[in-house]
C-alpha cells in the first residue's frame, strides 16, 4: 500500500500535470471556497474560448465503498483525513476526466454540523454515514434560553481543538513538499444556525409569531461568526484573502415566503456580506427563485450557486451580468434515472438557453450518490460515461 509520502508525491505530479494546468486555466478563483469538494469561480466564456467547465464528484457514502472508509475516523483523525483526501483526489483523476482542479492546498472540512456544535449543538459521528447533528436536542427549546447562550469561544472548544489539531498536523506533514493547508471555514448562513439551536419547526413559527425573538437570535448568531472570524484571522496571522461564504439550503420555498425573507433574513446576510466585503460563495440547492431580486442586491457574490431544485434560467436572468454561476444538475433526474440522449439533451438546452441569455461565466456541477438502483460500480460507471459526454458538448466551443 502506498505511504503518505507515495500519495503526496502522486498528487504533486497531478497538480503539475497539463490536463491539471488546463482545468485550472478554466477558474480565476480556486481557493476561495473552503469545503468538501473542489468550487472554483469560472472565468468568463470570452477568456475560455468558449468552454464551459464541469466538475463531477462522487458522495463520501460512494467513496466509503470504493476506499473502504472509516467516516467518523475520517472527521477526527488528521492524517487519516489527509491520506484519504489524497486518495479520493488520485483515485478521481485517474478514473475520470472532467474539469477538477488540483492544487498544492488542502482544505479543512469537519463535516455538516460544525458550527451548530459551537453552540452546544450535539454532533453524531458513524463510522459509515456522515456526521449529523442531534434534532432531537435543541439548545434553545424555548425563547427565553437565548439569553443564557454564550457567545462560542475560537480559543476553548472541543471543536476548536479538534479544528486546530487538523490544521497542525496536516501542516506539519506537507509543509515540506510545499502544500498550504486551508484553515477550516464558516460555511452556514444565520437562518441555517438558528434553525440548528431552534429547530425546523419552532422557527418556522417564531418568524410569524415572535418576530423580536427571530431578531435576536439572528443578531446574535451574526455576531458570534463576526467575532470568530476575527479570532479565525489572528489565529492564522493573516486577514481573510476573500468573502465569506453564505450557506442556507433551507432557505428557500416553501419553507419560508419572499417577505419573511426580505424583511427577517435578508438584513442579516447583508450584514455579513458588509462585514467580509462580499460573499465568495451564496449556496442554496433552492427553490430560490422568489428571492433572486432580493439576493441581488447583494453588491458583489464571487460565486451563485444555481441549485437543483431552482430553475437555472431564472437565475441566469437575474444574475448573467452580475456574478459567475454554479449549475447545479439534478442528480436523480439527469443522472440515476436519466438516459444518455436526455441528458446530452439536458446539456444542449442548458448552453443554448445560457447564450440566449447572455450567462457568460458559468460552470456545470454534479454529485452522484449512492443510490437503490445504481451498485457502486454502476454509479462510477455511469458518470464515467457522463464526463464523456458533458467533455463533447461543453468542452466544444
Amino acid at each position: 500500500m502506498a505511504t503518505l509520502s507515495d500519495l503526496l508525491k502522486t498528487y504533486i505530479r497531478i497538480c503539475d500535470s497539463e490536463k491539471n494546468v488546463e482545468n485550472v486555466g478554466y477558474f480565476q478563483q480556486t481557493r476561495s471556497i473552503l469545503m468538501e469538494k473542489f468550487r472554483g469561480v469560472p472565468k468568463p466564456l470570452t477568456e475560455t474560448g468558449g468552454k464551459i467547465p464541469f466538475v463531477y464528484w462522487l458522495s463520501l457514502d460512494l467513496w466509503r465503498d470504493l476506499l473502504q472508509l472509516d467516516i467518523e475516523r475520517y472527521y477526527t483523525d488528521p492524517l487519516y483525513y489527509l491520506e484519504h483526501w489524497l486518495r479520493m483526489r488520485i483515485f478521481y483523476v485517474e478514473h475520470f476526466e472532467d474539469c477538477n482542479c488540483c492544487e498544492k492546498f488542502i482544505p479543512i472540512w469537519l463535516g455538516e454540523g460544525f458550527e451548530a456544535a459551537l453552540f452546544g449543538c450535539q454532533r453524531v459521528y458513524s463510522s459509515a454515514h456522515e456526521p449529523a447533528i442531534d434534532r432531537s436536542y435543541k439548545v434553545l427549546e424555548t425563547p427565553e434560553n437565548l439569553t443564557r447562550l454564550k457567545l462560542p469561544e475560537f480559543s476553548d472548544h472541543p471543536q476548536m481543538d479538534l479544528a486546530r489539531k487538523f490544521y497542525r498536523e496536516i501542516k506539519n506533514v506537507v509543509d515540506e513538499y510545499g502544500i498550504e493547508v486551508g484553515f477550516v471555514d464558516w460555511h452556514y448562513g444565520p437562518t441555517a444556525l438558528a434553525i440548528f439551536l431552534r429547530g425546523f419547526e419552532n422557527l418556522m413559527l417564531d418568524f410569524p409569531l415572535h418576530p423580536g425573538f427571530v431578531a435576536d437570535l439572528m443578531a446574535f448568531i451574526v455576531e458570534a461568526r463576526m467575532r470568530w472570524s476575527r479570532e479565525r484571522d489572528a489565529f492564522l496571522g493573516t486577514p481573510r484573502p476573500t468573502g465569506g461564504l453564505m450557506y442556507n439550503d433551507d432557505v428557500c420555498t416553501p419553507n419560508i415566503s419572499p417577505n419573511i425573507y426580505t424583511q427577517q433574513i435578508l438584513p442579516y446576510e447583508q450584514q455579513l456580506h458588509d462585514f467580509y466585503g462580499s460573499l465568495a460563495y451564496y449556496h442554496n440547492c433552492g427553490p430560490i427563485d422568489p428571492f433572486l431580486p432580493d439576493i441581488k442586491t447583494f453588491p458583489r457574490i464571487e460565486l451563485l450557486h444555481s441549485g437543483p431544485f431552482s430553475d437555472y434560467r431564472t437565475v441566469g436572468e437575474h444574475f448573467h451580468a452580475t456574478s459567475p454561476i454554479e449549475l447545479h444538475l439534478r442528480p436523480e433526474q439527469d443522472l440515476i434515472s436519466c438516459s444518455e440522449e436526455d441528458f446530452t439533451q439536458r446539456l444542449r438546452r442548458i448552453k443554448a438557453d445560457y447564450a440566449d441569455l447572455g450567462v457568460n461565466a458559468y460552470y456545470v456541477r454534479i454529485t452522484t450518490y449512492s443510490h437503490p438502483n445504481l451498485t457502486t460500480a454502476q454509479n462510477v460507471a455511469k458518470l464515467q460515461r457522463w464526463c464523456a459526454l458533458s467533455k463533447q458538448i461543453l468542452l466544444q466551443p
